[in-house]
């Protein structure tokens, strides 16, 4: 019987087009039809099909059903995404004061004394 169930869930999937996120849907279909299958041992693709609606449907309502919540998901995704950049872009403007003004710090001048006694020149 999991021939029929696999092969439903298949259906199901092909159905769904990968558009929305679909594994926990899958896994809790997956136990629906296993529960039924237990309680009509004897039930085939047909008898799943009257019980649940057509894989086709299935996944239809399952994909309107989701709709609705992903713009939700896509405004969230995008805020984070915004906020990542401006966190990167201040950590790179951060870094780059900070090397800059550890540059100037290193710079050194070079000095030379000369100093003239009597006739002798000597260098400090």
């Amino acid at each position: 019987m999991n021939k029929v169930i696999d092969q439903y869930i298949s259906n199901v999937k092909k159905g769904l087009y990968n558009l929305v996120p679909s594994d926990n849907y899958l896994f809790d279909l997956r136990e629906t039809l296993e529960e039924y299958i237990q309680q009509f041992p004897n039930s085939t693709y047909q008898d799943l099909t009257e019980q649940f609606g057509t894989p086709e449907d299935v996944a239809d309502e399952y994909i309107s059903c989701q709709k609705k919540d992903i713009p939700k998901e896509l405004a969230k995704h995008r805020k984070n995404f915004r906020l990542f950049i401006i966190l990167a872009i201040s950590i790179i403007i951060f870094l780059i004061c900070f090397v800059a003004s550890l540059s100037q710090g290193r710079q050194a001048y070079y000095t030379d004394t000369i100093t003239e006694t009597e006739g002798e020149v000597i260098s400090e």
